[in-house]
C-alpha cells in the first residue's frame, strides 16, 4: 500500500470566518504558537469549480520549492486541496501568471486559472475594474478584464491565443487552445456517462498521447449550448471545470467551415462559461475569449 503524501503543516487550523473589504474570507490558520517569521499567506480560488491555490511570488519565496511541496499542498486529504497553483510573479516588470498542476509541475495556459488569476491581481490594486491586465503566462502575453460581482465574486474576461483549427484524432478533434485537447461529441445528455474516467484515460494514455499528455473532452451540443466533461493531464482526473477544454469545446462546435461572430454558452459540472470567437477563412480562430466567474473562497496561511 502506498504511504500516505506528506502535506506541508498546517497548524491550528480553526477555520474562524472574517470580512476583508466587503469580501467574505476564511483564515484556516490559526496564530498560537506560529513563527510568523516562516508563514505565508495564500488564497483559494475557483472559477466553476476549477479550484486553485493562489499565491504572491514577487518576493520570490517560492521559487526553490519542489513538485512534491506544492503536490502535497493540492491533495485533498492531506493538504489545502486544489486541481493547481497560481503563482503572481514578475518577469523583466511584467506581471507573470506561473502555472503548476496539482501533481506539482509546470503546465501549459490554463483558461479558468487565467480568469483567477486577475481577480486576485484586482483585490492586490494591480488593475482596476473593467480595465486590461497585461501579463505573461507560459504561452506568452494575455488580456484579462475584471467586472466585480455581489457578494465578492468576479465576473471575468480572458483573451486566449489564436487558434490555427482543427484536426481529426479517430471519432473526434484535436486542438490546442494553450492547451492540448481532443473533443469528441455525444448524441445524448452527459449523465449516462458514468464511466468516463475510464473512457478518457485509454485516450489519455494510449500510445499517441502518453509522454506528453492531453486533456479529453466529450461534449453533448444542444444548438448554441454545450454540456461537457473534461479528464485533465497533469490532475489526472476529471475536473469540475476546464477553461481552455470549454474554449476547446466551443471552437470544435463550430467546425472550421463556419465563418464569422459565434458565441458559446457552455455548462460544466461546476457551472457556466461563455466563449466568443470568429471563424476566418483558412479555419481558423481569432478574436476569442472566455467569460465566467472567479470566486476567491478563502484565505489562509502556509509555514514555509
Amino acid at each position: 500500500m502506498a504511504s500516505p503524501v506528506k502535506a506541508p503543516h498546517l497548524r491550528n487550523c480553526i477555520g474562524i470566518p472574517y470580512k476583508r473589504k466587503g469580501l467574505p474570507l476564511v483564515s484556516i490558520c490559526g496564530l498560537n504558537n506560529v513563527n510568523l517569521d516562516l508563514k505565508a499567506t495564500f488564497w483559494k480560488f475557483h472559477g466553476t469549480g476549477n479550484d486553485f491555490i493562489v499565491t504572491d511570488n514577487r518576493a520570490g519565496i517560492f521559487n526553490s520549492f519542489s513538485a512534491d511541496y506544492w503536490a502535497a499542498l493540492c491533495h485533498r486529504r492531506f493538504g489545502i486541496g486544489a486541481d493547481g497553483v497560481l503563482l503572481l510573479q514578475e518577469n523583466d516588470g511584467s506581471i507573470e501568471m506561473g502555472y503548476l498542476n496539482s501533481d506539482g509541475k509546470p503546465s501549459s495556459f490554463c483558461g479558468n486559472g487565467s480568469r483567477c488569476f486577475a481577480a486576485f491581481c484586482h483585490m492586490l490594486g494591480l488593475v482596476a475594474l473593467n480595465e486590461p491586465l497585461h501579463y505573461l503566462a507560459s504561452d506568452g502575453p494575455h488580456r484579462s478584464w475584471v467586472n466585480q460581482k455581489k457578494g465578492g465574486n468576479f465576473e471575468v474576461a480572458t483573451e486566449m491565443k489564436d487558434c490555427k483549427g482543427l484536426k481529426h484524432y479517430k471519432e473526434g478533434l484535436f486542438i490546442d487552445t494553450g492547451s492540448p485537447h481532443v473533443v469528441f461529441f455525444h448524441s445524448d445528455p452527459l449523465e449516462s456517462t458514468t464511466d468516463f474516467e475510464t473512457w478518457a484515460k485509454s485516450i489519455r494514455y494510449n500510445t499517441d498521447f502518453r509522454e506528453e499528455g492531453v486533456n479529453v473532452n466529450l461534449v453533448y451540443q444542444n444548438q448554441n449550448e454545450l454540456h461537457m466533461r473534461t479528464y485533465e493531464r497533469g490532475v489526472e482526473a476529471e475536473t469540475w471545470s476546464c477553461g481552455t477544454g470549454t474554449v476547446a469545446a466551443a471552437l470544435c462546435s463550430a467546425g472550421a467551415q463556419s465563418m464569422g461572430s459565434h458565441e458559446r454558452k457552455v455548462y460544466t459540472k461546476g457551472g457556466q462559461l461563455s466563449v466568443q470567437f470568429e471563424t476566418g477563412p483558412l479555419g481558423d480562430f481569432h478574436h476569442i475569449r472566455l467569460k465566467g466567474p472567479a470566486v476567491c473562497v478563502f484565505k489562509g496561511e502556509i509555514e514555509v
